[in-house]
């Protein structure tokens, strides 16, 4: 009975931490909103939440990114960058490439984060006698006023309703409630469509084609280099989109860093079990093997 409310008391003593996080989250956006430091500095103190107290994988990545896997969004904060792949099909509906092109996320001087491409968009063939016409390059245009950016994907309940939309406003609450709104009716995005100057509205929205692919990716560093892997995905999704087909052959010598109270820690696991390789992975972990 004293070993259950020893249990029941330590349970408490989390969940009570955790609440006291989740405020401390919702401050710091407010903070941010009214310029008191900008979204770099934003987005350091969110991963120092985060790594705050000894929390399992999954909470630590809610309360740094927020519910974003069940929500079916993403806020885009300062050193993501967005990824678009576009197939490409001949006049017969065929799929003969694809062209794909990169933006980085950056901090504004105040509140907020502004959009950048990297490149210019590139196009790879599958196949090398047949062409098609080149789709034209995706821009993320949006008013000057538009500080907060969101990632909407994978909205219907069917494949064929299923799209991408990145959604952007003047402050947080005006994106709560835009996303709010085409994740209820999606039809509603083309309306908010970013046409002109930005007048006397608040919010926006630019629907991506369904041929179009857009994916919010978070820096990590893979044997010693920077490389970029999709938001949301745990070590094992991520070491397959890294081209390692069997990630449980690499637990003999993998390691792992993570960020916590301000140092970057090692992560101990049992080499025995794959279970590490379900741990969501968040920007600026650190895998070698």
């Amino acid at each position: 009975m004293v070993l259950l409310d020893q249990r029941v008391a330590k349970n408490m003593s989390n969940l009570m931490r955790m609440r006291a996080l989740e405020r401390f989250r919702a401050i710091l956006f407010r903070l941010e909103a009214r310029s008191c430091f900008g979204a770099t500095r934003a987005g350091t103190l969110m991963a120092e939440v985060a790594s705050a107290a000894p929390v399992n994988p999954t909470t630590a990545f809610y309360l740094r990114y927020g519910p974003s896997p069940a929500t079916g969004s993403v806020n885009l904060a300062p050193g993501f960058r967005l990824h678009s792949v576009t197939l490409l099909r001949s006049p017969r509906g065929r799929v003969v490439g694809q062209q794909t092109a990169s933006f980085a996320v950056r901090a504004r001087r105040s509140a907020g984060v502004w959009v950048q491409p990297l490149s210019r968009p590139t196009i790879r063939w599958y196949l090398p006698h047949v062409r098609a016409r080149r789709p034209a390059p995706l821009h993320l245009r949006f008013p000057r006023s538009a500080r907060y950016w969101r990632l909407v994907w994978w909205l219907g309940a069917s494949k064929a309703d299923h799209s991408n939309m990145v959604v952007a406003a003047a402050s947080r609450a005006a994106l709560l409630r835009a996303t709010a709104a085409v994740q209820t009716r999606p039809a509603a995005c083309a309306a908010l469509a970013p046409r002109g100057g930005a007048g006397l509205r608040r919010a926006w929205c630019l629907p991506i084609g369904h041929s179009t692919v857009l994916t919010a990716e978070v820096p990590v560093e893979a044997q010693g280099r920077r490389r970029y892997v999709p938001f949301d995905l745990t070590l094992v999704q991520a070491l397959n989109d890294l081209g390692i087909a069997n990630p449980a052959s690499l637990l003999p010598t993998l390691r792992f860093w993570r960020r916590f109270r301000g140092r970057t820690v090692p992560l101990h696991f049992d080499r025995h079990s794959a279970a590490v390789l379900a741990v969501p992975l968040m920007a600026g972990d650190e895998i070698r093997w």
